[in-house]
This record gives C-alpha cells, structure tokens and sequence, in this order.
C-alpha cells in the first residue's frame, strides 16, 4: 500500500509544481491617465521585466515627444517608473548590460532624429544624445549588445535627392559611451528600405533583413 501511496505523492507533487508554473501572474498596471493600448514592449531583463509605453507620459505636455519606462520585479509588481523626452520609433529597443540600461528612440530634430538614453539599473537617467550625423534618420528601430562593447542599431534615412518616402536602410555601431564608431549604408539601388533586425552570424557577419519597396509607398 505505501508504494502506491508514495507514486500518489510525487503525482501530487508535479502537478502543484506544473500548475504553480502554468499560473504565473496577472497584474494590472495603471498610471493615469497614460494611454495603456501604448504599451506594447516588454522586455525580460536580468532581475525582472521593463515594460515601455510607446509614446506616452504624464510630466511632459507633449506626449507624443515622450516615452515612459516601468521597471517590474519578476512578480509582476512595480519597482520604478521613468519618462524620456523622446518617443519611439515604431517599436524602438531596450539593451542591458551589467550597470545599465540603453534605451532607443527618436525626436523630431533637424540635426538627428535618432535618440539614445542610458539609465541606471534605478531607473535614473544618465545621458540622451542625439546619435549620428545622418541627418533625416528615421529614429532607433533596433538594437543589440555586441561583445559587450558596443550596440549595433539598424534604421534608415530619408533620401531627399530621389524625393520624399524613397529611404535607405544602414547599420550603426556605438560604444557604451555613445559615440559613433561606424555607420554602413547598404543597397543604394534599393529604395523604401526599413530594418528591424540584425542578426550577428559566425565570423562577425551581420545578416539584416529589410523590407523592400521598388517604388516609392508600393511595398
């Protein structure tokens, strides 16, 4: 008899243990009166998640020029919430490294368009420059940590001398100071050009998917 009772207890055991995962949490996030259908990043970090409100704040009069950060525990709860005086271009990124986050996005600013944020793990802010000398940037659309040392960002300027909506993707590196280390424009015969990746393959290759347009709005 003690044998089946035993089975019955570890059965019993795995299944509380299954459904303790399956449940995990569920929790509303509330800061009136920010726009809640905005908040759709989310990002896993080392102790918990950061969830980004797109274009959205409560301090500043402009919203639309502003971003608001909420860091979460891994219990859902709320730690701290910070506002960037920049928005995000479509779905923007967040990195982090061991002391930091970096957060990307855009302004409407004649020099550069392209943001760049760096917070303390409390949710301070640290610096926000504008990033690159390309003027007409089309603002952060992604980013990743690459050997620790710098971010790499896709995007894509505006091309003025072919008229408005023609674009042409390019691939950024900063060091973690914000300094432009390099800017590579690729496919100069491929116009309407949006990045939204890229993907770091063995020997240093970078493989960055775009969406293309051969004719200007007509993807």
């Amino acid at each position: 008899m003690r044998p089946h009772l035993l089975i019955i207890a570890i059965l019993l055991l795995f299944t509380s243990e299954a459904l303790a995962q399956s449940n995990g949490f569920s929790k509303i996030i509330d800061f009136y009166p920010l726009n809640g259908e905005l908040g759709l990043e989310i990002y896993e970090m080392a102790d918990g998640y950061l969830l980004l409100i797109r274009n959205d704040c409560i301090t500043y009069i402009n919203s639309n020029e502003c971003r608001t950060l909420i860091k979460l525990d891994q219990n859902g709860d709320v730690i701290w919430m910070a506002e960037l005086d920049m928005r995000s271009n479509w779905y923007g990124s967040v990195v982090e490294t061991s002391d930091a986050y970096y957060v990307g996005g855009r302004k409407d600013d004649i020099d550069s368009r392209m943001q760049l944020a760096k917070l303390t793990k409390t949710g301070d802010l640290l610096w926000q420059n504008k990033l690159n000398e390309v003027n007409l940037s089309y603002g952060v659309s992604t980013m990743q940590l690459v050997n620790k040392t710098e971010i790499s960002i896709t995007s894509a300027r505006e091309r003025p001398d072919l008229g408005i909506g023609w674009l042409q993707p390019y691939l950024m590196f900063i060091d973690l100071d914000g300094n432009l280390q390099d800017t590579l424009f690729f496919n100069e015969d491929i116009m309407m050009s949006l990045t939204y990746k890229a993907i770091k393959t063995t020997y240093d290759k970078y493989l960055v998917p775009f969406i293309y347009c051969p004719e200007a709005f007509n993807c």
